[in-house]
């Protein structure tokens, strides 16, 4: 009997400072692009002209010309926020890339 009750505070104790780091980790993340601007972002990149501010115009050069990229944002104190593809299926994107953004 004594167990069981030890056993179920235990996970309920678990269970709310899961709770509570999750609801802590979203809050560092507040104010920085969710996954559709990324996306959006990622996919206009290389197409971004000179004349725009951080456009650099003609080929960006890499592999698949910058477009078959991850991309990852990480906020001050280093927790990852969000990541996407360039693309729709993962698997179509150069692996390296997802390494050097994560």
């Amino acid at each position: 009997m004594i167990f069981k009750l030890v056993l179920t505070s235990a996970i309920s104790l678990f269970l709310l400072l899961g709770t509570s780091l999750a609801q802590n980790e979203d809050a560092n993340c507040q104010g920085l692009p969710d996954a559709a601007t990324l996306r959006s972002k990622l996919i206009a990149a290389p197409n971004i002209p000179a004349s725009d501010p951080g456009g650099i115009g003609g080929d960006v050069g890499g592999l698949f010309g910058g477009t078959r990229m991850w991309v990852a944002v990480v906020n001050r104190a280093g927790h990852l926020c969000g990541f996407v593809t360039s693309t729709a299926d993962p698997s179509q994107v150069w692996p390296g890339s997802q390494a050097i953004a994560k």
